[in-house]
C-alpha cells in the first residue's frame, strides 16, 4: 500500500487532490492472492470494489473516489467497458451513481479490431470516466457516448439521469448502450417480462474435467460454443475438436450434482461468448437429450407453460437480440443477463403457431 497521506500530507491538510487521472492495471485477483484479498476486505473504503471477480480497476477506482480527491475533485480513468453493466461492477457502479457526479462517459466496445480498439497490443473493451466527487439529485443527467472505434469517426450518445438507469434496471445499475429515442421502448419491453428464464452455464469444465474428455466416438459428444448455430447445431467446427465424454467416469464422481441429469433433457443451448460488436449476439438452437455442453456453451431446460421452440424463436429473434446489445458490455453471454430478458406469458395457440414457424425454420 502507498502511503498517500503521508507523502502528500500538504495535499490533504487542504482535502485532497482536485485531480486524480491513471491507466489502472487490468489484472484480476486469482486463489493465489487470498492473502492479499483478505486484507482488502479489511479496509471499509474498498468495499464498493468488491462483488464477484476482484478486478484491479474497481480497487483503483474506489481509491480514488473515497480516499483521494478533494470535495469537487476529479477523476478520469481508462479501464474496462464492463463497468458500464457487469454484475461484478454492480457495487461500484451504485455508489458512483448515488454519491457522485458522473460528468461523461466515454465507451469504446471494439475489442477485436486491431486499427479499431483503443489499445492495439490489448483485446479489450475500455471506457474513460470523468467523475466528480460531489452529491447531486437522482434528476441530474449525464452523457454517455459509444463509440465504433478509438478515432470516434462515428457512435451514439444518450444523457441518462439516475431516475433513468433505475427505471431501466433496479438491481443492477446498468449503464445500457442505447439512443435517446429508444430509452422508453427499452422500460416497456421490461414491463413485458412475464416469464422467469433460468440460464444455466454448461455441465462440463473444459479444465476441471478435462480428464473425462477422451477420442472414444462410442461416448457420448460434449458440444462446446463452436457447434451451436441459430437453429442448429453442428459438428462441423470452426474451431476445436469433437471430445467425447468418459460417462461411467464422469457420473461417477458428479452423478449426485444438480447438473449431471441434464443431459437427459432436449434444452435451448447458446453460445456462452460472441464478439461485442458482433450483429448477432445472441446464437441458439434446441440440443436433444444425450449431449453433453462445455461450459463455453450456456443452456436453458424446458419451463413449464411455455412450449420451448416457442421460447426458442422469442430468444433468437431481432428484438432480443437489440435486448441483449443494448445491455451488454464484453463479449460474454452471462446467465444474469439472459434471466433477464422481457419473454411475455403467451396463450397456448399463440405459442402452437410460433413454435410451428420455429420448426419450419429448423
Amino acid at each position: 500500500f502507498f502511503l498517500w497521506h503521508t507523502w502528500f500530507s500538504d495535499v490533504f491538510a487542504n482535502g485532497g487532490f482536485d485531480i486524480v487521472i491513471g491507466n489502472p492495471p487490468y489484472f484480476l485477483y486469482q486463489e493465489s492472492h487470498v492473502g492479499e484479498i483478505k486484507d482488502l476486505r479489511c479496509d471499509k473504503d474498498y468495499t464498493i470494489a468488491f462483488g464477484g471477480k476482484l478486478n484491479a480497476y474497481k480497487l483503483f477506482i474506489a481509491n480514488a473516489v473515497k480516499k483521494l480527491l478533494s470535495t469537487n475533485g476529479i477523476n478520469c480513468f481508462i479501464f474496462q467497458n464492463s463497468f458500464l453493466g457487469d454484475r461484478q461492477a454492480t457495487n461500484l457502479r451504485k455508489y458512483i451513481l448515488e454519491n457522485d457526479k458522473i460528468l461523461k462517459i466515454d465507451s469504446f466496445p471494439e475489442r477485436d479490431s486491431k486499427k479499431k480498439r483503443v489499445f492495439e497490443s490489448v483485446k479489450m473493451s475500455v471506457c474513460i470516466s470523468l467523475i466528480q466527487n460531489t452529491k447531486v439529485d437522482n434528476d441530474y443527467i449525464f452523457p454517455v457516448y459509444v463509440w465504433d472505434d478509438k478515432y470516434k469517426s462515428s457512435g451514439l450518445s444518450t444523457c441518462f439521469s439516475l431516475n433513468d438507469i433505475m427505471a431501466i434496471d433496479s438491481v443492477d445499475y446498468t449503464i445500457p448502450r442505447l439512443r435517446p429515442e429508444y430509452k422508453t421502448t427499452i422500460i416497456k419491453l421490461l414491463k413485458k417480462k412475464e416469464l422467469s428464464l433460468k440460464c444455466i452455464e454448461g455441465e462440463l469444465n473444459v479444465t476441471f474435467h478435462k480428464k473425462y474428455f477422451g477420442s472414444n466416438v462410442l461416448n457420448p459428444i460434449i458440444l462446446k460454443g463452436a457447434s451451436i448455430q441459430r437453429y442448429y447445431h453442428t459438428l462441423q467446427m470452426s474451431q476445436g475438436q469433437i471430445d467425447y465424454l468418459e460417462e461411467d467416469m464422469y457420473l461417477l464422481e458428479y452423478g449426485n450434482t444438480e447438473k449431471s441429469s441434464h443431459h437427459r433433457f432436449e434444452r435451448i443451448v447458446m453460445q456462452g461468448m460472441t464478439g461485442a460488436n458482433d450483429k448477432i449476439r445472441l446464437v441458439m438452437s434446441i440440443v436433444p437429450q444425450g449431449f453433453y455442453l462445455a461450459n463455453s456453451c450456456n443452456y436453458i431446460l424446458p419451463i413449464q407453460g411455455m412450449d420451448l421452440y416457442c421460447l426458442l424463436g422469442f430468444l433468437n429473434s431481432k428484438t432480443i437480440n437489440w435486448f441483449f446489445r443494448c445491455f451488454s458490455t464484453n463479449s460474454n453471454v452471462n446467465g444474469y443477463e439472459v434471466d433477464n430478458f422481457p419473454i411475455p406469458q403467451l396463450d397456448i395457440n399463440t405459442q402452437v403457431k410460433i413454435s410451428d414457424l420455429v420448426k419450419k425454420v429448423i
